[in-house]
């Protein structure tokens, strides 16, 4: 079977098992995997709310957290951790919350507590010398491995709530305190204040540091009755960010570890909870796992529309457009300071528009337009026009796209990254055409973009991630790179503008090259396991980079060694199972189901094109 024959088939084959993957509605759901540091913090949550009010359903509590723990126990790796994902290495994060939500059981049960010493006997090993496990010693490991004090506490007062690693006042008095009396402030006083927690993390924010406050207030005599008088006020701001079905940003740990603050607070039957422990209890799966969110449903649908939308396939997305189209926020977000026009991961109410999903959404709805037989629809270009408004007001002044919205430099995902500024340059440029109203200010952005992403640029011609990551590397370098890429071939189209970043697109093309591993994958850099994703990333670029290079034979021979190393994996694989490279907030990894067949059929459709 030749080259050509083989891509044929195995995009035929991925393009199938898509199809086969979609909803009556038209759309994707995917499936996120099971998180460790997700079901330990329901867990302990849960286990809480039995403890102080078991009015709430004794027996369906029991049931969930017991199958929480007996899910941790089987997923616990050999050397006695817990990952971001099942069989992914070991870390700080996920093995303290892992012990801790062992903590009840492990006094009862003898395989309980077999496991809890595995884990602490990992943690003596890995992260302190064989030393003492305290609140504080953890305090300063869980900062300096994080960067997020915010998180830290919170994974502090999960373990001191489940009487792990510390109990009494001196527990207590070594967690951080969280400034949470700033969030009575409006949020444009966030920078000045030095607020720098992401405002999607404001609920956490709030819960950890009335407890803390509540369980071992400061001595300082000026800030102590200034945090008494934000206790209602922000208790009620953190009401009006519980959302329809009791969660909070969507997020199981953000939800749980709510939950957790208020029954530590002793406010159990406060409005708050008994929806916390209702979303809880809907969101597990039914392996007894949780995984960080329910559903990224918006991400997927996105994604896949954009790799099956390819000239000359024909493809029904009527009802994938309607749906999402329907999923654009039509007011301001309540997680952050962004205006109504954006798309965020999921279609649940508790979502936030980002960067990333705007993006990769205005791509979706262009390339059913451009692609596919589906006619003009004014609402799609109302939807465009929004969205490009959006994107607007979420690139920084240094030219870079923050996540959420605009953000100073010591914002987490406020500085902006160089895979989202790729990916908005991208939504710019392909609705450029239809958008004359906005084109003197879109040219404006992009040409900020540009500099963004030259200033970003690594020594080794290689740009990092915000968005995906890998369990070797926080910033995944091949998916950082291979966007950029991608962006920078779109800006090449203009004959005008391909001087302009010829520098930088040959500099990211070498890395990219030299990146292949000799099997014709990639990993996260060079070296490492090759990914199904890592290689389809790479191929996709490379092919937009061949075409715009005027037929550059070493990147076609790295395309045609990609696309036959990726269409093995497709003839061989009835599933392919997901790598763990997708990042949420503080680098928190996620694998999800859909991720290699939505990223291989990209791939193989440009391949297609170019060979």
């Amino acid at each position: 079977m030749n080259l050509r024959t083989r891509i044929d088939s195995a995009l035929a084959k991925a393009r199938e098992r898509l199809l086969g993957s979609r909803t009556t509605e038209g759309c994707w759901e995917g499936e996120l995997s099971g998180s460790p540091f997700s079901t330990a913090a329901a867990v302990i949550a849960l286990r809480l709310v039995e403890d102080s009010r078991p009015q709430f359903g004794v027996a369906r509590l029991r049931e969930k957290i017991n199958a929480g723990l007996e899910w941790l126990m089987a997923n616990a790796n050999s050397d006695g951790g817990w990952g971001d994902v099942p069989q992914d290495k070991s870390n700080l994060m996920g093995t303290v919350c892992g012990c801790a939500a062992l903590a009840e059981a492990a006094a009862t049960e003898k395989s309980y507590r077999a496991a809890a010493r595995a884990a602490e006997s990992h943690l003596r090993n890995h992260y302190f010398q064989a030393g003492e496990l305290s609140c504080a010693a953890l305090s300063a490991a869980l900062i300096a491995e994080l960067g997020d004090s915010t998180l830290a506490s919170s994974i502090l007062i999960l373990c001191a709530l489940s009487g792990r690693f510390g109990e009494g006042p001196d527990a207590w008095r070594d967690i951080p305190a969280v400034p949470f009396e700033k969030a009575a402030f409006p949020r444009s006083w966030f920078p000045s204040l030095q607020l720098t927690t992401l405002d999607s993390a404001l609920p956490a924010l709030i819960a950890v540091g009335q407890l803390l406050h509540l369980r071992h207030p400061t001595h300082n005599p000026l800030r102590r009755p200034i945090r008494d008088c934000a206790m209602t006020r922000t208790l009620k701001l953190l009401e009006k960010l519980q959302v329809e079905g009791g969660g909070f940003l969507e997020s199981i740990p953000v939800t749980s570890i709510v939950l957790a603050s208020m029954a530590g607070s002793g406010r159990i039957s406060h409005p708050i909870s008994k929806p916390c422990m209702e979303f809880l209890s809907n969101s597990q799966r039914g392996d007894g796992s949780w995984a960080v969110t329910p559903s990224v449903s918006v991400t997927v649908t996105s994604l896949a529309l954009d790799a099956l939308a390819s000239p000359g396939y024909s493809l029904r997305a009527d009802d994938a457009q309607a749906w999402l189209l329907e999923q654009q926020f039509q007011k301001p977000s309540l997680y952050s300071s962004a205006p109504p026009g954006g798309w965020g991961c999921t279609n649940l109410p508790g979502g936030a528009p980002d960067s990333h999903d705007t993006a990769a959404a205005l791509l979706a709805l262009w390339r059913i337009r451009s692609a596919v037989a589906v006619p003009r629809s004014e609402q799609r270009y109302a939807a465009a026009v929004a969205g490009i408004d959006w994107l607007f007001e979420a690139q920084n002044s240094n030219g870079g796209v923050a996540t959420f919205s605009q953000g100073s430099e010591k914002m987490p995902f406020g500085a902006g990254g160089a895979d989202l500024t790729a990916g908005t340059v991208r939504a710019w440029l392909a609705w450029r055409a239809e958008l004359p109203s906005v084109r003197s200010k879109l040219d404006s952005s992009v040409s900020k973009a540009i500099a963004f992403l030259k200033k970003s640029q690594r020594d080794d011609g290689s740009w990092a991630a915000l968005w995906l990551g890998n369990e070797q590397s926080p910033e995944n370098f091949t998916y950082g790179t291979s966007r950029v890429l991608l962006a920078l071939a779109d800006v090449s189209v203009d004959p005008a503008k391909k001087q302009s970043v010829a520098d930088m697109f040959q500099r990211g093309l070498q890395w990219l090259l030299k990146a292949q591993l000799p099997g014709g994958g990639w990993s996260v850099q060079a070296g490492g396991p090759i990914s199904v994703e890592e290689t389809a990333w790479a191929l996709e670029a490379l092919a937009a980079a061949a075409v715009i290079t005027e037929s550059n034979q070493q990147a076609q021979r790295a395309v045609a060694l990609g696309a036959n190393w990726l269409a093995g994996e497709i003839e061989s694989c009835q599933s392919i199972d997901p790598a763990p490279l997708g990042r949420f907030y503080s680098r928190l990894g996620y694998a999800e189901r859909l991720h290699p067949l939505i990223f291989a059929v990209a791939a193989l459709s440009r391949a297609k094109e170019l060979l």
